[in-house]
């Protein structure tokens, strides 16, 4: 018994650890930066309810459930940068943005787009 709550503990320890890893890596993130300064749109694909909680200034908020609706009214000639709350969205709007041709940046969550980068 005692030692299965010490897995049960050392798991949680490290999935704790993981999930604070940023899944976005430095040179991503730089690119995505200068994508911005040159003219990007930032979309949060979180809820509506979520976006107005916090979100990145600037952005707009298209929730995934309805990206398909509004991906038509997105400027072709635009790069887009995509975000929500843990990636997993993010990562689903960025792969159906690329299909339907656009060059996307996935930089996943709100606190990955706002965090420091070495120089």
């Amino acid at each position: 018994m005692k030692r299965n709550i010490l897995y049960l503990l050392s798991l949680f320890s490290l999935l704790f650890v993981m999930s604070a890893c940023s899944k976005v890596s430095d040179d991503d993130l730089r690119a995505a930066h200068k994508a911005y300064k040159n003219g990007a749109i930032i979309v949060d694909v979180r809820t509506r309810e979520e976006y107005r909680e916090n979100h990145v200034d600037k952005s707009v908020n298209i929730p995934l459930q309805i990206l398909d609706k509004y991906v038509e009214h997105l400027p072709l000639d635009k790069e887009i940068i995509v975000y929500c709350r843990t990636g997993s969205r993010s990562k689903m709007a960025a792969e159906y943005l690329t299909k339907h041709g656009f060059v996307v940046h996935d930089v996943a969550t709100q606190a990955d787009w706002e965090r420091k980068l070495p120089h």
